[in-house]
C-alpha cells in the first residue's frame, strides 16, 4: 500500500470511529483491575524462625577479611537456624564477571552475593525483591532489617528504582584522618597563621588549602611528611574525592557528556577535573613520602597509623579504629588520630561545602535463581540485626566500618580509644556528617566500567605519566564511548533518574 493510500486509510479510520462513539451508548462499566494478594500481618518471628530441615545457602563474596568474617559465623548460624552457609570467595578484580556470569545465565551456584552497591543497576533484573520473600511485604522487610537503625544518608545503597534489593553489612564513606597533638599544638597554630593568615583546622579546608597544610607539615629532615594517600589499587578513589570534593559531577544532566555541563561552583565539570588531578598529582610530588607513588591501600595507612610519618592520611572508617587500638597502633597515633570530612570547596557564603566520597560499603542480595529464597532472605536478616554487627564493626579482623547509628555510640566501640572518649566522640560526629553529606557511587548501568576509567587515569596520573588536561579529556572520552556502546538514550534515563532520586534528595546536585 502506497504512504498516501495508507494516511488516507488511516484518516478514515479515525473519523469513523469518531462518529460510532458519539452514536453509541456508554459503554459499560470496566472490570475493576485485578489486586495484590494484601501482604500478611507482619511476624517478627517469622523471620528467626530456624528452617525445618537443614539448608545450604551459598555465597558469593570476595577474598580476605569478608570471607573470613562470614566463614567464622557459619557454625553458630547452623546452630540457630539450621542454615548451613557455604562461603565461596573470589579475588576482588575478577568477582564481578563471576557473579555476572552467574546471574545472567540464571545458573544459580551462589543464592547470596555480597557485592559494592553501585552494581545493583547491573544486576538488579537477576535479584529477588525482598519484598517477594517476607510475607508481610515491605513493612515487614524494613522491621526485620531494623532500618530505621541505619545513617541518615545511605537510603540509596539498599534500593534500585523504587524495590529495596539489598541489605547492609558495611559502611564506606571516606575521612581526613589527622594528627590532632600537632594540628592543636599552640606553636605550630601559631607559625601556620603567621605563614598562611588563616587558622590552622582540619575540619574546615579547601582542598586548595589541603595542598598548603601539607606543605607546612612536610619535614623531609626529619623524615616526616604532610601526608598520605592510595596511589595504586584504588587510586581512582583518590581522584573521586577530589572531583566531587570540588564541587564537580562525572556529566551533565541534558545529554549525558562525559565531564559536561557545570558543578556546584559553576566552573565547567571539566574545568574542575582538571583542577581536581592536578591537585592529585601536586599532592604526591610536594607534600607526600618519597616513595608514595607505589602506596597500595595498607602502605598509606600504615603511615599514620604505625609509621608516624605523615599529619594527615584520606581513607575510609577503619584507619581510625587501627590507628586508636592500643595493639596495633603505635603510641604516638594512638589517641591522637582524629577525624574530619574530606576537604570541601568554598560556596558563594563563604562556607566551606564537603562532599566527601560515599561508596556505601557492601550490601548482601538475593539471586533470583536460587531455589532457597527462604533460608537466604533469613541469613540477611541474622547477619543484619545491628546486636550482631555492633560487634563486626568495632573488631579490627573484620575490616567492617559503621553504617547503623547504633554503632556509633560509645559504649558499643569496645576497647577503642577507650582511654580518650573526646576522640570517640569526634569520630561518632564525623562519620554522621560525613554519611549526612557524601556523595554516593555512581549507580546506573556500566557503573563498574566508568569507575574502571577513573580508577585506571587516576593511578596514571599519581604515577606521573600523564598530565591533568590529557587524563581529564582521555576521561570524557571515554566515558562518551562507555555511553555511546551501551546507549546514550538509555543511558541519559538511568543517570537522570540517579540525580532526581539519589543526588538531588542529599542537596549534591548541582
Amino acid at each position: 500500500m502506497s504512504r498516501k493510500l495508507l494516511t488516507l486509510f488511516s484518516l478514515m479510520l479515525i473519523v469513523s470511529f469518531i462518529l460510532t462513539a458519539c452514536a453509541a451508548p456508554a459503554p459499560a462499566p470496566a472490570a475493576p483491575a485485578a489486586q495484590e494478594p494484601a501482604a500478611a500481618a507482619y511476624d517478627a518471628k517469622w523471620a528467626a524462625t530456624p528452617m525445618k530441615e537443614k539448608t545450604t545457602v551459598v555465597l558469593s563474596v570476595e577474598s580476605g577479611a569478608q570471607e573470613k568474617t562470614f566463614q567464622s559465623f557459619a557454625p553458630q548460624l547452623l546452630q540457630e537456624m539450621n542454615i548451613d552457609l557455604q562461603v565461596v570467595a573470589h579475588p576482588f578484580s575478577e568477582q564481578y564477571e563471576i557473579q555476572r556470569l552467574d546471574l545472567s545465565s540464571g545458573a544459580g551456584q551462589y543464592d547470596i552475593l555480597s557485592y559494592w552497591p553501585m552494581y545493583t543497576a547491573d544486576f538488579y533484573k537477576w535479584l529477588v525483591p525482598l519484598k517477594d520473600v517476607q510475607p508481610a511485604g515491605q513493612p515487614g522487610v524494613e522491621q526485620d532489617l531494623e532500618m530505621t537503625d541505619i545513617q541518615d544518608g545511605y537510603q540509596w545503597v539498599y534500593s534500585y528504582k523504587d524495590t529495596q534489593y539489598a541489605t547492609h553489612y558495611d559502611g564506606d564513606v571516606k575521612l581526613l584522618n589527622y594528627r590532632h597533638d600537632l594540628f592543636t599544638d599552640p606553636k605550630e597554630k601559631e607559625a601556620f597563621k603567621a605563614k598562611y593568615g588563616y587558622d590552622l583546622d582540619a575540619n574546615n579546608l579547601t582542598w586548595e588549602q589541603y595542598l598548603q597544610v601539607g606543605e607546612f607539615f612536610n619535614r623531609p629532615d626529619q623524615d616526616f611528611y604532610g601526608a598520605s594517600e592510595i596511589a595504586g589499587f584504588l587510586g581512582g578513589f583518590t581522584l573521586k574525592d577530589r572531583l566531587h570534593g570540588m564541587g564537580g559531577h562525572l556529566f551533565d544532566y541534558e545529554q549525558m557528556k562525559g565531564l559536561g555541563g557545570k558543578g556546584a561552583t559553576g566552573e565547567s565539570n571539566m574545568d574542575i577535573c582538571i583542577k581536581a588531578v592536578q591537585n592529585g598529582i601536586d599532592s604526591f610530588n610536594k607534600i607526600m613520602p618519597p616513595e608514595a607513588k607505589s602506596f597500595e591501600f595498607e602502605d598509606a595507612r600504615n603511615q599514620i597509623i604505625s609509621e608516624d610519618r605523615v599529619a594527615m592520611m584520606i581513607q575510609w572508617p577503619d584507619v581510625w579504629k587501627w590507628a586508636n587500638d592500643s595493639t596495633k597502633a603505635s603510641e604516638k597515633a594512638n589517641c591522637n588520630v582524629w577525624v574530619a570530612e574530606l576537604p570541601g570547596f568554598k560556596a558563594a557564603d563563604g562556607k566551606i561545602v564537603h562532599r566527601p566520597e560515599e561508596n556505601g560499603g557492601r550490601v548482601l542480595v538475593i539471586n533470583k535463581a536460587s531455589k532457597q529464597k527462604e533460608a537466604a532472605y533469613k541469613t540477611l536478616v541474622w547477619f543484619s540485626k545491628k546486636e550482631r554487627t555492633k560487634e563486626l564493626v568495632f573488631n579490627n579482623d573484620t575490616w567492617l566500618d559503621p553504617y547503623r547509628k547504633s554503632h556509633l555510640v560509645k559504649e558499643n566501640m569496645g576497647a577503642l580509644a577507650k582511654e580518650c572518649p573526646d576522640t570517640q566522640q569526634n569520630y561518632i560526629d564525623v562519620i554522621n556528617e560525613g554519611t549526612a553529606n557524601g556523595y554516593p557511587a555512581l549507580q546506573i548501568p556500566g557503573a563498574g566500567r566508568y569507575t574502571e576509567v577513573l580508577e585506571r587515569w587516576g593511578k596514571k596520573a599519581w604515577a606521573g605519566q600523564t598530565t591533568a588536561q590529557e587524563a581529564c579529556a582521555s576521561i570524557a572520552k571515554e566515558f562518551d564511548e562507555i555511553t555511546d556502546e551501551l546507549g546514550r538514550d538509555a543511558q541519559i534515563k538511568e543517570f537522570q533518574s540517579y540525580v532526581d532520586t539519589v543526588l538531588k534528595p542529599k542537596n549534591l546536585y548541582p
